[in-house]
């Protein structure tokens, strides 16, 4: 079509622009490819998935608005994939955020959340948000997971009503090798540490694990980091 603007029917694969009940994914098609949410774009879709094959930026010249699930590479492929957001606004109106998942038990996920001039995400309805997990699905599934603002970029996670749950590094396996060669391994990284970061929560975990495997997890603040917390949980 000569652009990247969502609201052209030419830039999508089924050749239809996404509607409130599309799920958006970016895979291997037009890898390294920017996407653009322009002004005429109606502005909500159902759900949003990078499978992390390829360095995707989405550019928002106008609020998005996503109302199911979110993730950044659900896959197990040895690649790794990253979603730059840039500028606007994205509103997730879900229960589950995930940054680097590994739900099939088998391989490396790898997924980089990365924001810039003065992105915004407004994750206020999410409950639990997840940088870096291996779900509790066979027994050598490994995860790498992260998220970093940039100066000027904006998080805010859970309310005081219905506080959220951050896992960064959260090994859910409760079965196979104990901390061996061929065990899970969930790694997350969030770097708020530049930018604002504001959350409600019921419980900050780095680094947990629910039984077996490993999980390593690291969380850089700054200035701009604001956070209230009933629970605690570090390399646990």
């Amino acid at each position: 079509s000569g652009n990247n603007d969502w609201s052209m029917a030419d830039n999508w694969a089924d050749v239809s622009v996404p509607t409130s009940t599309s799920t958006v994914v970016f895979d291997a098609t037009d890898a390294e490819g920017v996407s653009h949410v322009n002004a005429t774009f109606q502005g909500t879709i159902a759900g949003l998935t990078d499978t992390g094959q390829g360095a995707h930026i989405l550019e928002l010249d106008r609020t998005l608005q996503v109302n199911g699930p979110v993730s950044i590479l659900t896959g197990n492929t040895e690649t790794t994939g990253s979603l730059s957001l840039v500028g606007g606004r994205l509103n997730l109106h879900l229960n589950s955020f995930d940054v680097g998942l590994n739900a099939t038990g088998s391989g490396l996920a790898r997924g980089h959340l990365l924001l810039s001039d003065g992105a915004v995400i407004d994750a206020a309805d999410v409950t639990e948000f997840s940088v870096g997990r291996v779900a509790n699905v066979g027994w050598q599934g490994k995860a790498n997971g992260s998220l970093i603002l940039s100066s000027n970029d904006t998080l805010n996670l859970g309310t005081l009503a219905t506080p959220a749950t951050l896992n960064i590094g959260w090994d859910q396996c409760t079965g196979g090798d104990y901390q061996g060669n061929n065990g899970t391994v969930a790694k997350g990284l969030l770097d708020v540490s530049q930018g604002t970061f504001t959350a409600q929560l019921s419980s900050l975990n780095v680094g947990l694990t629910t039984w077996r495997g490993i999980a390593e997890g690291t969380f850089l603040m700054g200035t701009g980091t604001n956070i209230t917390t009933n629970t605690v949980n570090v390399g646990m």
